[in-house]
């Protein structure tokens, strides 16, 4: 069975930033890239805390290193039916 992985980006509840691929660890990686996008846009790096997951949902906190303003990646996988 294949499974649907949505990997977002939030800032302030809000998503900001999104993509769909169909394995987790692509959307894992996807993540990371919608965050190296989101720093070169605002000049200025990020810097991730330890991920967390918790079944088909992956987490991770990023920082700015200028402004302290966080961003949150989140990546989950659901079942395609």
């Amino acid at each position: 069975m294949r499974q649907n992985c949505y990997a977002t980006l939030e800032r302030d509840g809000r998503v900001i930033a999104s993509a769909q691929k169909f394995a987790f660890n692509s959307a894992i990686r996807e993540s990371e890239a919608l965050v190296r996008t989101l720093a070169r846009s605002e000049g200025q790096p990020y810097e991730g805390d330890k991920p967390s997951r918790t079944g088909d949902v992956y987490r991770r906190e990023w920082r700015g290193t200028k402004d302290g303003r966080t961003v949150r990646a989140v990546v989950c996988a659901t079942p395609d039916t």
